[in-house]
């Protein structure tokens, strides 16, 4: 993420031995809330730019250069969610935190899925 976004823009990322203060410190920086309002935004701008060469996008690319599966692409999403959550107060995150995140994204997405208007989505299909 910090190779995406650069240190200049959200500095260093706290390290394994920082203390709950520093994390939240980090995670609550002004530079940290503007890089994850732009995480699904595009890169550039530019009228000619691709739309699609998004921050997210790229931290993924970054990522997974040689595996970009749907599995990966989810547990990216779910690190990256929890890398910007203040809640998470500590650098280190266990395979059931990042399971448990991934989950409840798979449920807010159907959830969202379902409350589409079912005429909508027959027409955009």
């Amino acid at each position: 993420m910090v190779n995406v976004f650069g240190k200049v823009v959200i500095g260093d990322a706290p390290g394994q031995k920082a203390t709950k203060e520093e994390v939240v410190s980090w995670k609550t920086s002004p530079a940290m809330i503007e890089a994850k309002k732009n995480l699904w935004q595009p890169v550039d701008t530019a009228e000619d730019a691709d739309p699609h060469d998004t921050y997210i996008r790229r931290i993924m690319n970054n990522a997974w250069k040689n595996d970009r599966s749907k599995i990966n692409q989810e547990f990216a999403i779910a690190v990256i969610d929890m890398m910007f959550d203040p809640a998470i107060t500590t650098t280190s995150l266990t395979g059931d935190e990042i399971e448990g995140r991934m989950q409840a994204r798979a449920e807010q997405l159907q959830k969202m899925a379902m409350e589409e208007d079912p005429e909508e989505v027959c027409k955009n299909n």
